[in-house]
């Protein structure tokens, strides 16, 4: 188990009893005190860390646009009928009698 997963178990842990505890406590400087302690603990993230969410981030932005390209490219492609033509043309071209079914496929 790495360490980051770890700080993050300990981090749900301090949540959910948090939020199991009855009495609230209302926010003020000892809270926020003890907040910016735990933050100072954990300490910065990795360079490996910070560099794979970025890439992540980058990735996830770029694959919906080109999911889409490729969608309205499909669909063009279907609607001009480009491929109707390069199959009529191979089935002219070629010896008809061998074009069946199996040969498509």
């Amino acid at each position: 188990m790495s360490d980051t997963s770890r700080r993050v178990e300990k981090l749900e842990e301090a949540l959910l009893q948090a939020g199991r505890s009855t009495a609230p406590t209302p926010p003020g400087g000892a809270w926020e005190a003890n907040v910016m302690r735990a933050v100072r603990q954990a300490g910065p993230l990795s360079a490996a860390e910070a560099s794979d969410s970025v890439l992540w981030g980058v990735l996830w932005k770029v694959a919906l646009p080109a999911a889409a390209c490729a969608a309205v490219l499909c669909i063009a492609v279907h609607v001009s009928g480009i491929a109707d033509r390069y199959v009529a043309q191979d089935v002219e071209m070629n010896d008809t009698v061998e074009y069946t079914l199996a040969s498509v496929f």
